[in-house]
């Protein structure tokens, strides 16, 4: 499929929009380099078939993605946090104290530090 600018407006959107290095976004790159939309939908039908698994409900997708996107005050306040750690201890936090510090559990810390890494 030829280079559009149509096309690259349709899929700029989902640049980035899956952890590149994870598994969905490994599928996402995939899609986009085959010149088609990774929807969420597309996404985890693969992903669980490459698991050998039933693909989570679209809702149970949805709340994942609203639970791992941060607002713009929630990204300065952990980037201000992470970068004070950094300098008083010359490295970073631990995920226990970034949870303890942005009020989350453990598993949305977990969820993502894995997600922005």
């Amino acid at each position: 499929m030829p280079v559009t600018e149509e096309r690259v407006l349709e899929l700029a959107p989902w640049v980035l929009h899956f952890n590149p290095a994870g598994p969905r976004g490994q599928i996402a790159n995939r899609l986009v380099r085959q010149g088609k939309i990774p929807t969420a939908r597309t996404i985890n039908e693969t992903y669980a078939d490459q698991l050998g698994r039933e693909p989570l409900p679209l809702e149970e997708l949805a709340v994942e993605a609203r639970l791992l996107r941060l607002t713009s005050a929630e990204t300065k306040q952990l980037l201000k946090f992470v970068a004070k750690v950094r300098r008083q201890h010359k490295h970073g936090p631990t995920w226990n104290e970034v949870a303890q510090h942005m009020g989350w559990s453990h598993a949305h810390t977990v969820d993502v530090i894995r997600h922005l890494g």
